[in-house]
């Protein structure tokens, strides 16, 4: 998944099934397989001319799992506008970054939540939109190879 975050979320949300999967599951496994199947040139794509500003998003969806009624947190990194890791914050990590000053912290509105990807299901164009401002792209949409020797 550290190329696919746009298959995160699903991923792991099948994953907590493993140990006692039913029909449902392998249906919902299926159709991450389908999916990666018609898209297998998406992925993250980092181009050498990109800026170094690092930026944090978070995310928590408390006890939204309609089935177990699980919390998910995730958050992402970028360095410049490229996604660099999608990780699972703890609190008190943050907590202590932000008690010594390292980091500001911010709150974002869910338009502009970057991190969303990572915690919930969306219909097609929120994901389409989530997608594109992470950066996973087409390989097609990516400037060639000769371009990024230069």
């Amino acid at each position: 998944m550290a190329s696919r975050p746009d298959i995160m979320f699903a991923t792991c949300l099948c994953a907590r099934n493993q140990a006692y999967p039913n029909v449902n599951h392998m249906l919902a496994a299926k159709k991450i397989m389908r999916y990666l199947k018609g898209t297998p040139s998406l992925g993250l794509w980092y181009p050498r001319k990109d800026g170094f500003d690092l930026t944090a998003y978070s995310d928590s969806d408390y006890g939204g799992c309609k089935i177990d009624f699980k919390s998910t947190c995730g958050g992402c990194q970028f360095l410049g506008s490229r996604l660099t890791k999608h990780i699972r914050i703890k609190y008190y990590f943050i907590r202590d970054c932000y008690e010594k000053k390292l980091i500001d912290v911010l709150q974002i509105g869910t338009t502009t939540q970057r991190a969303d990807l990572f915690t919930k299901a969306f219909d097609r164009l929120r994901f389409l939109f989530l997608l594109n401002v992470l950066g996973v792209k087409e390989r097609a949409e990516v400037v060639s190879d000769k371009e990024l020797l230069k």
